[in-house]
């Protein structure tokens, strides 16, 4: 999740508090990064770059099946008619 503080908000202290509604992950803490927006999510897309990639393709396999099956699906009726 992203959170943004506000400008105003110059010297002070800020608390964080991670509350789980799950008894089990409550002392589960994950990877806290403070920055810019912007800086944050480029960071987060470089390190999981890999497996957006692999995730397209697998889409665009499935995608390319479909429309050989939707292609392919007629004659395969006609030739199971034929026999």
């Amino acid at each position: 999740n992203f959170i943004d503080i506000p400008y105003d908000l110059k010297e002070g202290n800020i608390e964080i508090k991670m509350v789980s509604p799950y008894e089990n992950y409550g002392a589960k803490i994950s990877t806290i990064s403070i920055g810019n927006r912007d800086v944050l999510i480029l960071q987060l897309l470089q390190k999981n770059i890999f497996n957006i990639i692999c995730n397209l393709l697998i889409m665009i396999c499935g995608i390319i099946f479909f429309i050989l099956f939707m292609i392919l699906f007629p004659f395969t009726i006609i030739f199971i008619k034929n026999q």
